[in-house]
């Protein structure tokens, strides 16, 4: 199986009489509605339901007829995105607004009822018409791949959340941030599992508890009770806000690993320790490491300030005749050797 994403069917059908169509596409994630909507069960029974077409001329020999469209999931990867539409365009402002509604989603999730397979077992869908002759090549061999595909296990629908991508904010600013959940070991697989944060260059350790306040939005900002408390000694009362910050991406993995043709399971394996690295990988990590270092630094004004005083005192030395300084052992040399490899550094790791 790919590491992301997978393939979406589109399910035509002639609402009188036999007929019916399918075309495959490539995805790379899942968007589903938010606003007015519970939870992902409802989003996805959304995703997946019938819509009418009118006047549809199935083939040139026949009248136009109503056709009924379905979008199924085909082939899952190991790896699925949900996006969640939090942003829309406001149709009286023609401004972008953000929707912060509550909107729930659980641990783990069931994609079989919204599978081709699941739909076809749900009698809500049929097999599709033989390609004709009339068809592309691409249809003919999407039906070999049918023909030849075997029943997948239940497994291969199941799937626990491993990762969210949070935004707090609006929809003209705001700030986003991650929460991950560690995998757990093949030695203790039946461990609580451990979610950290990362928020920029801030890692720490995340409870999952707070899942909830942190991802599901809705409802107003809930102020910390040294807040409230400060507020009764003023005599005032704090005034409700609403609560922008919510789940924007839902990332789910297949349970047990990558499954590859549904039908035996992997386990992941653990993390690799720090001692495990590759020394051509600590390389990279001190590279990387010194070219921030540089970015972060050097660019500063008071730096650049200091390198500029630094010449100063290099040009007075230099004046002096021998190039001695007069405090410690530093000389005009020595400060013109500084500031070349301090502007080749600049060249280098910038």
């Amino acid at each position: 199986a790919s590491a992301l994403g997978g393939q979406l069917c589109t399910v035509m059908m002639k609402e009188s009489g036999p007929g019916q169509r399918e075309k495959e596409e490539a995805f790379s994630c899942i968007s589903v509605d938010v606003k007015g909507i519970k939870n992902l069960k409802q989003s996805m029974d959304e995703f997946v339901s019938a819509e009418v077409m009118s006047d549809f001329k199935w083939n040139e020999h026949e009248s136009p007829t109503n056709m009924t469209t379905r979008k199924c999931l085909s082939s899952l990867s190991d790896t699925l995105v949900v996006h969640l539409k939090r942003f829309e365009m406001n149709y009286d402002t023609y401004l972008h607004s953000k929707v912060n509604d509550r909107y729930e989603f659980p641990d783990a999730f069931d994609f079989f009822p919204y599978s081709r397979e699941g739909m076809e077992a749900a009698g809500l869908i049929g097999q599709p018409d033989k390609p004709t002759v009339d068809d592309d090549q691409e249809a003919h061999e999407q039906h070999q791949r049918r023909l030849r595909a075997r029943p997948r296990d239940k497994s291969y629908y199941e799937y626990e959340l491993a990762g969210v991508v949070v935004h707090s904010g609006s929809s003209s600013s705001g700030h986003y941030y991650a929460l991950h959940r560690i995998p757990l070991s093949s030695d203790a697989p039946d461990a609580t599992p451990k979610w950290i944060m990362l928020n920029d260059s801030n890692i720490s350790d995340f409870p999952v508890a707070r899942m909830a306040d942190e991802c599901f939005g809705g409802g107003d900002v809930i102020l910390p009770e040294e807040y409230l408390a400060e507020y009764a000694s003023l005599g005032m009362q704090p005034e409700a806000s609403t609560n922008c910050t919510s789940a924007y991406m839902l990332v789910y993995k297949r349970k047990g690993g990558s499954l590859g043709d549904g039908t035996s399971g992997a386990a992941l394996p653990p993390p690799l320790s720090p001692t495990q690295q590759t020394d051509s990988l600590r390389t990279q990590v001190l590279k990387d490491n010194s070219s921030h270092l540089v970015v972060t630094r050097v660019y500063q004004n008071n730096h650049v300030s200091f390198l500029g005083d630094l010449a100063t005192v290099a040009s007075g030395l230099l004046g002096d005749g021998d190039g001695q300084a007069l405090m410690g052992e530093v000389t005009a040399g020595n400060v013109v050797t500084w500031l070349g490899q301090t502007v080749l550094d600049l060249l280098i790791y910038s």
